[in-house]
Formats: structure tokens, sequence, C-alpha cells
């Protein structure tokens, strides 16, 4: 998948998950899809916010079924705070989430900035954008989110991670022995 391809290669947990092929399963194609769009109806038909959610849908492009992947990264698993960065990818217009954001919340104009040439909101917690493919990027920080950027074929490659199934996660054998080194025999309680 194309998030998929975003995966840095220092994850100590990568995982993807194939979202297309999970709203293609029977079940969720005739239950969980209706209800998804069942409900982005009523968000954008109800409400005091409804005439922000109809432009934030409409300018962005997304729907139920939007979203085809999605990877993730997991770094700093041993410390207090673990720092994560996931790609979203999809049929998501290009350049338009940070935008939708701005014109539904006048406030995050302040938080929003150039990352190497992308529009982005960051702060101290999160920073999200686009990247130059469409897909949607959230880091923990700045730095992560960057480190989704670059496209290449760790997921396979480095993390044997199969793409194709509707979900896959690796985790790094140098976190599997820092947890056992630490005289453990059970994986980190996150894990």
């Amino acid at each position: 998948g194309k998030a998929a391809s975003h995966l840095p290669g220092d994850c100590e947990v990568a995982m993807t998950m194939n979202v297309a092929k999970i709203l293609a399963h029977p079940s969720f194609s005739k239950s969980v899809v209706p209800a998804l769009e069942d409900a982005l109806k009523k968000v954008s038909t109800t409400g005091n916010d409804a005439t922000k959610a109809d432009a934030f849908l409409k300018d962005t492009g997304i729907n139920a079924k939007s979203f085809t992947d999605v990877a993730m990264c997991v770094k700093d698993t041993d410390g207090s705070k673990p720092s994560i960065s996931a790609a979203f990818a999809g049929d998501i217009k290009a350049d338009s989430i940070v935008p939708a954001i701005e014109k539904a919340d006048a406030s995050v104009s302040s938080k929003v900035k150039d990352i190497d040439g992308r529009k982005a909101i960051s702060d101290a917690d999160v920073t999200l954008g686009q990247l130059s493919d469409g897909t949607i990027a959230i880091g923990s920080s700045e730095a992560l989110f960057k480190g989704l950027s670059a496209t290449g074929d760790n997921a396979v490659a480095k993390y044997k991670l199969d793409t194709g199934k509707e979900l896959a996660f690796s985790v790094s054998e140098s976190l599997i022995q820092k947890a056992m080194s630490k005289g453990g025999n059970t994986p980190p309680e996150r894990l």
C-alpha cells in the first residue's frame, strides 16, 4: 500500500492495515460501511457545525471509503511516552487537509507552518499534514512527521510485512532483546 511506503527504517514496532480489504469483507461492506456513511451524513446535516463538516468533507473528498491503507511506526517504547507516527493513504484531495482544518477552525492558523515545503499543523504534541502523494501524515513530533515524507520499501524489505493482509505488524529484534535483558521473560507491557 501507499501508506506502507512511508514507513521509516528505524521503527521498533511497524504496522500496516489494509483498510480497503477490511471494508470489502462481506460483513463490513454490508454493516460497517453503511453505518460509516450514515454517520458522515449525520455529522454533515445536523448540529451546530454542520456547515463546517460539509465543507471539510467536500474540500478533502473524504468519505466512508476514502482510506485504503494505514501504516504506523512506534519508537522509544521504553520511554515514558512512546513516539508514534502514522500515514493514512487513500483517495484524498492533495494539499486539502490543512486548508480544510483551517477553514473549519481559524484558531489553528497560528500553528500552521511550512515543513520541508509541505503545509502542516504543528504544536508541542502533534504534527499533521499531507505528503506529496496526498497521504495524510501524523507524528508526535515534527521529526517523526518528516520521517514519513520519504518513500521506500522498508515495510517489506526490512520489516517483512505482508501489506496485502488486513493487518500486519513487526516488533524489532532489538526491542525484544532489550525487554529480555532487563531480567523479564515477557514482552514489554505496551506490546
